[in-house]
């Protein structure tokens, strides 16, 4: 499962790879979260992608991109 795999990458600090682009547009939100969470190894992320995400109707998603948000020191 790709979710698995960018966790794996994750975990390890690494790129999350091509299957990031699908994992954020899931349906299912904790697979969401896991995307969100992933984004923190991406320089590229930007202000509005993260605050489209904190915006999610799911806690886990929207906590994910708080996460991923704070860690690029948006405020």
């Amino acid at each position: 499962h790709k979710a698995t795999v960018v966790a794996l990458r994750d975990f390890h600090r690494r790129h999350p790879g091509a299957e990031l682009g699908d994992l954020v547009v899931d349906p299912n939100p904790a697979v969401r979260a896991v995307g969100w969470r992933a984004c923190r190894r991406l320089p590229e992320v930007t202000r509005w992608a993260v605050e489209q995400a904190v915006a999610e109707n799911d806690p886990a998603a929207s906590l994910a991109a708080t996460e991923t948000g704070i860690v690029f020191g948006l405020p």
